[in-house]
């Protein structure tokens, strides 16, 4: 699934599975929570399954596009260190996008 700004049957259709996803994380970016939809679309994970499957989605999110994960993977550092490595980072911004902006 692909959601562009040229496809207004898309948005329309998704509208309120991007609304759900927002009361997850309200401090997401637009653009972010249309990846996680898309992802979750890819992985055949339903708005209605276990929260924990939308939070591993989301912190795949996090970890590629917020960190310095796949450099690390450039650069040879095996998958488990470099998850290792940015788990505080991805854990801290995971709890920012939770929270209510102000």
């Amino acid at each position: 699934m692909q959601l562009n700004a040229g496809n207004n049957t898309d948005f329309r259709k998704e509208y309120p599975v991007l609304q759900r996803l927002k009361k997850l994380y309200p401090s997401s970016p637009v653009g972010m929570l249309i990846k996680l939809r898309a992802l979750m679309a890819e992985k055949g994970i339903n708005i209605e399954d276990d929260p924990e499957s939308i939070d591993n989605v989301m912190a795949s999110i996090v970890r590629h596009k917020l960190t310095h994960y796949d450099d690390m993977l450039r650069r040879g550092i095996p998958k488990d260190n470099s998850r290792f490595i940015v788990e505080t980072q991805v854990r801290r911004t995971m709890d920012e996008l939770r929270k209510e902006r102000v």
